[in-house]
């Protein structure tokens, strides 16, 4: 059991002394007629022992509140101490809560009707005027409500049954309230924020205004681990070889190799690959200038045209970035663990990407972009592919005739492939819809909406505790024919490049921003609004 304040003191007083304790019996005491003298008048006051004479002596320090700060401005800036503190004395802390016209907490018609009633019964417990046009039940049901409050020092408190009466905020002065316990206690939640108020403030319609409050504060939603989808899309596959998917990525440098372009094809997913010693592999991955060269080559001479797609939108190249992470790995585990070996094994490693069976194909891409199925190292050992000799000799035609058959691509075959790569897909989304149901939504942001984007440049880095999880506000412009949003700074920087629909959520603001016309707005040329609207987000295959 460990003692009390009180006792404490008493002892550290005790040690303060040396004596011997002594019993002296009861019997030995005689009367004391001084001790029994009654105060006369002209005595001296009674000189009563220092309350403080323990905290002096052994110099103990008393912790005093400070007084609020008083910045240039003129602000009253209150601490969260002083602003729970129902009682002080200080001028500073008559008013805890400062008055604010700058930021109106929204209202609906039931939230002005209790704040009209309260000044109704303030204005009732203070003369006893009774509301005008009111029926007896109606008279009787607003004197048990007014029974709930009481007025001290001509503020409306409101009871409670525990005895820890609660102040009754007037509108004004509430936006200020909350501003303090949210902002200077640590960004908490509604249930924090309430419970904090409530221990000595209330209002009617509280916690809709805490909600308000908490959904509307910048720094909590750029911070957000809130993750939205939208819908998915399913793209019907296209023709063998007629989409191909191409980006790169880094890797540890093996025999002066650094970086990897890997290509897939959008139905057969057959790979292709290159690797890089100086190339900017980075830049390529985001429609880099080398990239775009190239491809304007290709563009001129076989009419093959780049599909462009906004920076860090991995779900616009699912089909290539889902095989990242396959061939990444069999990399590092054909050079058995050693990272600078990779180089090495690469060309084995596409190999066995090419001849492995796909669970969406029932086949390997080597198979389905040959038409026939690729010889393993097991066939060769076993002769397994081997088939019955001719019973007798071949003609060149027939010779030929052999081997075109073994080769065909036949439509039939590749059209049952582009049925069965739809079907995989559509279970795929069915699946993925399912697991997320909650969690998906089309915002479809009108012109002048506010938006935030996700930070998805940061979501792998091991250093993105600090930064921000998402960006803005920003504010929508218009949609290009992919649906991507095309966006624009709150001074009217248009940005480069549209925005994946993915990325953008919603920005809830505490006070409304009027747009102005976009000739006048904007920093561009319309045109130049006009050229982006009509560039093709890409979405295929984002399941």
């Amino acid at each position: 059991m460990n003692p009390s304040a009180v006792i404490n003191r008493w002892v550290a007083g005790i040690l303060l002394f040396d004596f011997e304790l002594v019993h002296v019996p009861g019997i030995t005491h005689g009367p004391d007629g001084l001790s029994r003298r009654r105060p006369q008048p002209g005595d001296p006051p009674p000189q009563g022992d220092d309350p403080d004479w323990v905290d002096k002596y052994y110099s103990f320090l008393h912790t005093i509140n400070p007084y609020p700060d008083v910045r240039a401005s003129g602000q009253k800036i209150l601490s969260p101490v002083q602003i729970f503190a129902k009682r002080t004395k200080h001028p500073l802390v008559q008013n805890p809560i400062p008055s604010s016209t700058q930021i109106n907490i929204p209202c609906d018609r039931k939230a002005l009707a209790a704040d009209a009633r309260l000044d109704q019964v303030q204005k009732f417990l203070s003369d006893l005027s009774q509301p005008p046009d009111l029926s007896d039940d109606q008279l009787r049901t607003f004197a048990n409500y007014a029974s709930e409050f009481f007025l001290k020092d001509d503020e409306l408190w409101k009871r409670d049954p525990a005895g820890e009466h609660k102040l009754v905020i007037p509108p004004a002065r509430r936006y200020n309230i909350l501003r303090i316990a949210h902002d200077e206690l640590g960004h908490k939640g509604v249930y924090s924020v309430r419970q904090h108020i409530l221990k000595c403030y209330w209002w009617p319609h509280m916690l809709a205004d805490v909600k308000w409050f908490v959904k509307t504060c910048h720094l909590c939603q750029i911070r957000q681990t809130e993750k939205w989808h939208i819908p998915p899309v399913v793209a019907h596959p296209a023709p063998l070889f007629s989409k191909v998917y191409i980006d790169t990525f880094h890797l540890p440098q093996s025999n002066g190799f650094k970086y990897i372009v890997h290509a897939r094809c959008s139905l057969s997913a057959y790979p292709e690959f290159r690797m890089l010693r100086k190339e900017n592999a980075v830049a390529l991955a985001h429609n880099g200038p080398a990239f775009l060269a190239a491809l304007e080559i290709l563009k001129k001479q076989y009419d093959i045209h780049h599909i462009t797609i906004s920076p860090y939108n991995s779900q616009a190249q699912g089909v290539i970035e889902r095989r990242h992470y396959d061939f990444r790995e069999a990399l590092f585990k054909a050079a058995d663990g050693l990272e600078k070996n990779w180089s090495y094994v690469a060309y084995s490693v596409i190999w066995a990407e090419r001849v492995t069976p796909l669970r969406t194909l029932g086949r390997s891409p080597y198979e389905v972009a040959t038409g026939v199925p690729p010889v393993l190292p097991l066939d060769i050992v076993e002769a397994s592919f081997l088939t019955p000799p001719p019973a007798s000799a071949l003609t060149t035609t027939e010779l030929i005739a052999r081997r075109a058959v073994v080769l065909q691509k036949r439509e039939a075959d590749l059209e049952a492939i582009q049925s069965k790569v739809y079907e995989a897909r559509v279970k795929a989304v069915k699946r993925w819809e399912k697991d997320h149901a909650s969690r998906i939504i089309d915002w479809k942001f009108k012109q002048g909406a506010l938006v935030l984007i996700c930070n998805t440049r940061v979501e792998y880095e091991l250093n993105r505790k600090f930064k921000p999880r998402y960006l803005g506000p920003l504010v929508v412009i218009s949609r290009n024919q992919g649906g991507a949003y095309i966006l624009a700074e709150l001074d009217g920087t248009l940005l480069a490049q549209p925005v994946a629909a993915f990325r953008c959520i919603p920005y809830y603001a505490r006070a409304s921003i009027d747009i102005p016309d976009l000739t006048q707005f904007l920093d561009v040329d319309p045109s130049r609004v006009e050229d982006l609207e009509r560039t093709v987000e890409n979405f295929d295959d984002n399941i």
